[in-house]
């Protein structure tokens, strides 16, 4: 883990603390409120449709669209702040046209497709390890902010949470 990446543990950990905090009567937190139970949650945004090619295809690109993010994880939001959107196979959300839907991948015209979860872990430096432990859907937030104190201290840096 190097500065940068401990810099996106720090600000997505932050994120997760404020959305915490936030009264239930406040505006939703930006850009996404955080629900660790799924990678990322939105609306399908019909205008973004993308050929993108899956890396096991060569050659054959297969439609996805974006979403518009309303909900994600900690790893969701890592992808999300570096410029990411979130994608589902255009064929398999053509039946939920209105209704919110679960994304599982994300993409970036330099980097291609990816998992939400390697993305996470990409943007953040972490180890498989580090991996399940931090991005695991059953903790809350105050595990959150221990096992990433944790692994910060693990690689020489102080998570400061305000």
């Amino acid at each position: 883990m190097d500065i940068k990446q401990f810099q996106v543990l720090q600000n997505a950990v932050q994120w997760a603390v404020d959305e915490d905090r936030r009264d239930s009567f406040d505006p939703p937190g930006l850009p996404i409120t955080h629900d660790q139970t799924h990678w990322a949650w939105g609306l399908m945004d019909k205008s973004k449709i993308r050929e993108i090619e899956y890396a096991h295809t060569r050659g054959f690109k297969f439609p996805y669209v974006a979403i518009c993010p309303t909900a994600g994880c900690l790893a969701g939001n890592m992808a999300l702040i570096a410029g990411d959107e979130f994608v589902v196979p255009y064929f398999s959300s053509m039946w939920q046209r209105d209704l919110p839907i679960m994304a599982e991948q994300c993409w970036n015209p330099e980097r291609g497709l990816m998992g939400i979860r390697d993305r996470g872990i990409e943007l953040a430096g972490l180890s498989e390890p580090e991996a399940d432990r931090l991005f695991d859907g059953q903790i809350g937030v105050d595990d959150i902010v221990e096992i990433a104190t944790e692994i910060a201290a693990d690689h020489g840096y102080t998570l400061e949470i305000m």
